[in-house]
């Protein structure tokens, strides 16, 4: 066999050995935990926010973090959920039953 034919083979090979891979972690369905269901939740609440600065640790437009200006701290955390804690139990089970 040719130098050609063993990179050719070596190559073959590989390329076979990730599509299986790639295949396989695909195939295999993912729980989703307690840590991804608070971050959906959030990232909805924060996407929801018409305007800059839903949060305190989000940056302005220029780049600046928002701190008491954010919406959540000027609402009384009210409006927005922004950190784990804000959130329901109620709105966990409903993103539970919607994931798994």
């Amino acid at each position: 066999m040719t130098y050609r034919g063993r990179i050719g083979l070596a190559y073959g090979f590989a390329s076979l050995l990730l599509a299986l891979t790639s295949f396989s972690a695909l195939a295999e369905t993912r729980a989703v935990g307690e840590a991804d269901i608070w971050s959906m939740i959030i990232r909805d609440s924060i996407v929801s926010y018409p305007r800059s600065c839903p949060c305190p640790y989000s940056a302005d437009r220029s780049g600046r973090r928002c701190g008491d200006r954010s919406a959540y701290t000027r609402s009384g955390a009210t409006a927005l959920m922004c950190y784990p804690r804000d959130i329901p139990d109620e709105e966990i089970a409903r993103y539970r039953e919607r994931y798994q």
